[in-house]
């Protein structure tokens, strides 16, 4: 199916990790072992196979367990990504 498709947005969440406690929030009652950042290798896996099958992507990053600027690989990450000309970003706040 994906093949057959032109362009995708995706939201990807690489941070279950948080330096806030909001009162509104699940993840500030969320166990601290639990939480991670999502493996640089898994994420550079996850654009090549977005991006063999797409022509374009866009990535919407979602901070909604965590937050995404406390990713130790966040420079990593934004090398993968501005690489590939035919992948956009955003980041949501």
């Amino acid at each position: 199916m994906l093949k057959s498709l032109k362009f995708i947005d995706v939201n990807v969440d690489v941070s279950s990790v948080c330096n806030f406690r909001c009162s509104f929030c699940a993840n500030a009652i969320r166990d601290q072992k639990t939480k991670k950042f999502m493996d640089i290798e898994m994420f550079e896996l996850l654009l090549v196979k977005l991006i063999e099958s797409m022509r374009f992507v866009n990535i919407h990053v979602i901070p909604t367990n965590g937050e995404f600027f406390l990713h130790p690989n966040l420079e990593r990450i934004m090398e993968l990504i501005s690489f590939y000309k035919n992948v956009t970003f955003t980041v949501m706040t």
